[in-house]
């Protein structure tokens, strides 16, 4: 999902006008029409001449009167052209601001991980950063979506009395083995707007809950665990309709996310530029390859800060080094991210910020504690 976020319009440059060089025209001006006229009576002795140099001293004076006059119209009109501009630029700004800081609250969520793996309400030790973890044989999709849901079922059912939910599988898990399961955990047919697999992006998730009306959520399903390569694992996430009004407590709020292709810098300060709250993260998670861009977006957020505030000091963001969490990962590594990030977000009450890239893009992402109100 890429900002494209428009440039501000440019303001002009208005220069006050040069007083000091238009008096001393004015003034040598006047004093030659002066000198001209001395000059001439001398010569000639005609009287007429004196009546010359001061009507042309006053017509003069005149001129420089209405061309000074039209210098401070012009002056103030492009004066309040640039500012009508400017205020027009802190509108725009603070309205594209609210809409990237835009979130879709997170009512539950449950994750499954080899137990290798770290917890983050324990104090983190790290794993080997190229080990695969396993989750054992893989007990078929009905079994897994049962483990998923049923620590989440006590939400699931309070959200359904007020809201229908949009149901997004994995490609590997079809709808009809959600139906099965929906059936055993007793859920109603008439409670889900539509049950569909595929291969989920994290914009794709977020734009299918941003558009899909305040009267339906979303539970997302992420599993990969068919892959022994790379560390198994799966996720389910219960997210509240973005125009919805809260039925359960809000664990955390996932903001909408940021794709980039271009330079990182460039793309660093538009994301800390247009949503401010990852200014105030208390961690920032990257993954193997984005780490060579940490020290980068460090630099960067330090500026921004030093820019809204310059005496005080910055304050410390703690790093968090994916394979140090998950060991050796694979397509599912931007998921599992997510989930890690709103477990630290729900036990630190902090913002989390995650940097992750891969092999032609960039995502940067954050998840804030509880509800969030885009003041």
């Amino acid at each position: 999902m890429e900002w494209k976020i428009p440039q501000p319009d440019p303001v002009p440059d208005v220069k006050p006008a040069n007083w000091s060089l238009w008096w001393r025209l004015c003034s040598v001006a006047c004093l030659l029409i002066v000198l001209f006229g001395v000059g001439g009576w001398f010569l000639l002795k005609d009287s007429r001449i004196w009546l010359y140099t001061f009507g042309s001293v006053i017509a003069w004076g005149l001129v420089c009167a209405l061309l000074a006059g039209w210098m401070l119209f012009r002056s103030g009109v492009d004066g309040e052209h640039a500012e009508g501009i400017a205020e027009y630029n802190r509108l725009l700004e603070h309205d594209w601001r609210r809409w990237a800081q835009e979130g879709v609250s997170v009512l539950a969520i449950n994750a499954l991980f080899p137990r290798e793996l770290p917890a983050v309400s324990l104090k983190p030790q790290p794993v080997a950063v190229d080990n695969a973890f396993s989750l054992g044989n893989y007990p078929g999709h009905t079994a897994l979506l049962t483990e998923l849901l049923v620590p989440m079922l006590p939400e699931i059912r309070t959200f359904l009395r007020t809201y229908k939910l949009l149901v997004l599988l994995p490609e590997t898990i079809s709808s009809r083995d959600f139906h099965q399961v929906r059936d055993a955990l007793g859920l109603p047919l008439n409670a889900f707007s539509a049950v569909e697999s595929g291969k989920s992006t994290l914009s794709n998730v977020y734009q299918h809950t941003a558009e899909a009306g305040y009267k339906t959520g979303t539970l997302v399903v992420h599993a990969d665990w068919q892959e022994e390569a790379f560390t198994q694992g799966a996720t389910a996430w219960l997210l509240e309709p973005s125009q919805g009004e809260s039925v359960l407590p809000v664990r955390c709020t996932l903001h909408r996310p940021m794709t980039a292709t271009g330079g990182f810098n460039d793309a660093a300060r538009q994301f800390l530029h247009y949503q401010p709250l990852a200014l105030q993260a208390a961690d920032l998670w990257v993954n193997e390859i984005a780490m060579v861009n940490a020290p980068s977006f460090m630099i960067a957020r330090a500026a921004c800060l030093r820019d809204a505030n310059p005496d005080v000091l910055t304050p410390e963001l703690s790093q968090q080094y994916l394979p140090h969490w998950l060991g050796k990962t694979g397509e599912g590594e931007l998921f599992f991210a997510i989930s890690l990030m709103m477990q630290m977000a729900q036990y630190r009450k902090g913002t989390q910020v995650l940097l992750h890239e891969g092999q032609h893009t960039r995502t940067f992402c954050s998840v804030s504690a509880g509800a969030f109100v885009n003041e």
